[in-house]
């Protein structure tokens, strides 16, 4: 894993225009590579297929051609059975007189060789007979003594009436020791026939010449080909003059090894090395003989092109993407250019200039980048002139709170010598109004923050209706419902103290001192958000000017004319102010709405949001907003 980060980190480290030359040569170079890899496995896979299919359709050739060959043998076969003058000599249990010896051998003998020799691809007809009253007639009649030995004449006895094909390598068998084609290899048909049914009467052998037989085996062939017969007993025949393979014995083995492992599969084809060079083996079962013809086929040259070709390709791609390169480095080159002129005025600036001139103007990206870092360069020179004439400007408000400061002290001073001396005579009520006006002052003069928590504001309440109760001679009640939970929640300053003073100055105008008059204030969580209720029972609004009230209360101020009240921070704001302050700072999703019925209740609902926050957390943060 660190392995891998190190790496990342490494790669982060390069520098942008090696990062991009190196992204075109990795989203080039290992697509092509890959295409090439593919359309060379395709370009070989469909040599090999033409490959397969081509000499599957010479092997078929070839095993017509061995088919008629076959036919040929069998239909001698049916015409030496089939002469009667042949069979009844041969069946025959008399001796035969030297007359019929020489008429059957002038006529049927002379018939039988005319076959023979008209045609030419036979090598031999022999008929071995068991009768002893049979004379060997050359080169067609022979005693089946002379056969008794060989290893197939068993299995040919115990087969009788079907056919026995023997391919053999110089088979000196009577019929090769009589014929003119001694050492030839062949191919023999052998029928074992009786008389009557269940009696043996003797076998007859038709040769023919492999080379004649397996035309393609033994005949001519192409540099990069060789066919071969392999019969049911593994047996390997080829043509030993052909150079195809050139080390033949032990190459001719490992294709035979190969052949017995697929030839119970369904494919007909294999691919194999030989000399590491690669070939494909394609095979045909020719079922009445028992054996398959073979052919092994050189991929070699096939190959060799295909690689040739994937090798043009790669070598070209590599050109191209060396010029790619370096055209991609000069464009890069030109584009970072730009991008390092922007890095220098960047470093100035961190280094406390910002006077530059950029003059790198285009409308392509960097060009863009370039033109939004001026105008955010004009805007820090704006920012920074204001922030120097916002500072004078707050020296100078300080100094004048600093004043202000001086002379509320010197009230509260006052303030207080009156207090005591109301104490000194036992005046208490006149010391608890002074005691509630001198901290109402500190309250409305004390303004740091635009944020006071709940608690604080609802101390103001009770000391202006402690005032107030100087007029209406006590007889306002303020009752207080909520949680202490919610006594730290965050409020506007001055957000709740004038929409109390209106329930006093209008809800109660038409009241006497002797009534009772309730001020109830209460907080609520709802739809996360907090509900302030303040609730009177004064002689409440009348419908038409209530919804005239709220339209009022909703509509917008301009945004400067509020800000420009806000400022002012006077006891006498209205219900529309508050309203508009608590939008201000908290969005159009809070504010105040009135509910009242004549002569029963007024109540105005505030919704603030919730915040979980302490009184010192909401000072620092909106000072540190501020």
């Amino acid at each position: 894993m660190n392995k891998v980060k190190a790496f990342i980190n490494s790669i982060n480290d390069v520098s942008l225009g090696k990062k991009l030359v190196l992204s075109y040569i990795l989203i080039i170079f290992i697509p092509i590579c890959i295409f090439s890899f593919w359309t060379y496995k395709q370009f070989e896979n469909t040599a090999i297929t033409d490959i397969i299919k081509k000499n599957n359709y010479l092997l078929e050739i070839e095993k017509l051609n061995i088919k008629a060959n076959i036919s040929l043998l069998e239909s001698m076969v049916q015409r030496v059975l089939g002469d009667k003058e042949f069979m009844n000599y041969i069946r025959d249990k008399n001796e035969s007189t030297t007359e019929e010896l020489v008429n059957f051998n002038a006529e049927t003998i002379t018939s039988m060789l005319r076959l023979q020799y008209y045609n030419p691809k036979l090598s031999n007809v022999c008929v071995y007979t068991n009768n002893p009253y049979v004379k060997e007639i050359w080169p067609l009649i022979y005693n089946e003594k002379r056969i008794q030995d060989k290893p197939w004449f068993k299995k040919v006895i115990e087969t009788t009436g079907r056919n026995n094909w023997i391919l053999s390598n110089n088979d000196q068998n009577v019929e090769n020791q009589v014929s003119n084609n001694q050492g030839d290899d062949k191919v023999a048909l052998y029928l074992s026939f009786n008389y009557p049914s269940k009696i043996h009467l003797g076998t007859i052998a038709i040769n023919m010449n492999l080379k004649d037989f397996f035309a393609k085996v033994y005949g001519p062939q192409d540099l990069e080909t060789q066919t071969l017969m392999i019969d049911n007993t593994n047996k390997v025949f080829i043509n030993s003059n052909n150079n195809f393979l050139t080390n033949q014995s032990e190459n001719v083995d490992i294709i035979k090894l190969e052949f017995l492992k697929h030839k119970k599969q369904k494919s007909t084809s294999f691919t194999v090395k030989i000399d590491n060079k690669p070939m494909v083996v394609i095979f045909n079962y020719i079922d009445t003989i028992n054996c398959y013809i073979v052919n092994v086929v050189s991929l070699e040259s096939t190959t060799l092109n295909i690689v040739r070709t994937r090798n043009s390709i790669i070598i070209v791609t590599i050109i191209l993407l060396v010029i790619l390169s370096i055209v991609t480095y000069l464009i890069n080159s030109l584009i970072l250019k730009k991008l390092h002129i922007i890095i220098q005025s960047m470093k100035k600036i961190e280094q406390g200039d910002f006077n530059i001139v950029m003059e790198v103007r285009s409308k392509d990206e960097v060009g863009q980048l370039a033109h939004h870092f001026r105008k955010m360069i004009r805007k820090i020179n704006d920012l920074i002139s204001e922030a120097v004439i916002k500072r004078a400007s707050t020296k100078e408000v300080e100094l004048r709170a600093l004043q202000t400061q001086i002379d509320s002290h010197f009230l509260y001073n006052v303030l207080e010598n009156i207090k005591m001396v109301a104490e000194i005579d036992e005046q208490y009520y006149v010391s608890e109004s002074i005691t509630s006006l001198g901290e109402m002052m500190r309250y409305n003069m004390k303004w740091k923050t635009e944020y006071v928590t709940l608690n604080e504001e609802i101390t103001h309440i009770k000391n202006y209706i402690a005032l107030m109760n100087l007029r209406w001679n006590q007889s306002i009640t303020l009752i207080i419902e909520m949680d202490d939970r919610f006594m730290e929640q965050e409020v506007l300053k001055m957000s709740l103290q004038p929409i109390v003073e209106n329930s006093i100055k209008h809800g109660f105008a038409e009241f006497c001192d002797s009534d009772i008059k309730q001020v109830i204030i209460k907080a609520y969580e709802g739809n996360s958000s907090l509900i302030i209720e303040i609730k009177d029972n004064g002689t409440g609004i009348k419908e038409n000017e209530l919804l005239e009230l709220n339209n009022k209360i909703q509509s917008n101020y301009d945004k400067s004319i509020i800000e420009e009240k806000i400022k002012e921070r006077s006891n006498g704001i209205g219900l529309r102010n508050v309203n508009e302050r608590i939008r201000l700072f908290y969005g159009f999703q809070c504010g105040v709405k009135i509910y009242s019925i004549k002569d029963n209740y007024t109540k105005v609902i505030i919704r603030l949001p919730l915040m979980r926050i302490s009184k010192g957390e909401i000072n620092d943060a909106h000072n540190y907003d501020s």
